[in-house]
């Protein structure tokens, strides 16, 4: 009887395009409207590229509900869209966070630097 109904189905594999849900306004000026364009894609592809990483993490048992997770994965959104910014031209305010706490080695690899961030987080108190 499955037989039945999965020969009959007619099935339209995606990917599909996903709708905003978010109402945008458009802007009469024309660099407005470029930068709320850019703005949108920067969103689309941040939720995007964040979406596939937290499903792969859950296929591998990671606690998505844990709040340090959470937090976590907020501050890499950010990184994320930090790059696409920085691409598309903007800026974005955690570029200067990364440049301060990521250093260069001889074979021009970056790695996190605890000396640099402790040293940033002292001179503000």
């Amino acid at each position: 009887m499955e037989d039945d109904i999965t020969k009959s189905a007619t099935i339209i594999k995606g990917p599909w395009k996903r709708q905003s849900k978010k109402k945008v306004k458009v802007p009469k000026d024309p660099i407005q409207s470029q930068l709320q364009e850019d703005l949108v894609f920067a969103d689309n592809l941040t939720e995007h590229l964040m979406v596939q990483l937290i499903h792969t993490m859950g296929e591998n048992g990671f606690v998505l509900k844990d709040p340090k997770f959470i937090r976590d994965i907020g501050f890499i959104s950010e990184c994320c869209k930090s790059i696409i910014f920085r691409e598309i031209g903007l800026k974005h305010p955690i570029e200067a966070i990364i440049q301060k706490i990521m250093s260069k080695t001889k074979g021009q690899m970056h790695h996190f630097t605890q000396k640099e961030l402790f040293e940033s987080l002292n001179e503000k108190e």
